[in-house]
């Protein structure tokens, strides 16, 4: 499911519930891990190096289209 128009590309809080769909997100430390997948309370880094981080080290989360960028499509 695609996140509402308003919530892609900045960075809002993370409060524990997600839309399923490819994003960046911001540990709690200050930590940024660009092109993630949230699932089953877990966000899977795309790519390598690939990285499972669980939801509660997330303080924000920005959703992308990485999927646009694969494609060559502008963002």
């Amino acid at each position: 499911m695609r996140p509402d128009a308003e919530k892609m590309n900045v960075w809002i809080d993370f409060v524990g519930k997600y839309d399923k769909h490819e994003c960046d997100i911001m540990l709690k430390d200050g930590t940024i891990i660009e092109e993630c997948r949230p699932n089953s309370g877990y966000f899977l880094k795309l790519g390598k190096p690939t990285r499972r981080v669980k939801s509660d080290e997330v303080s924000k989360i920005k959703y992308k289209d990485y999927f646009k960028k694969i494609k060559g499509e502008k963002l």
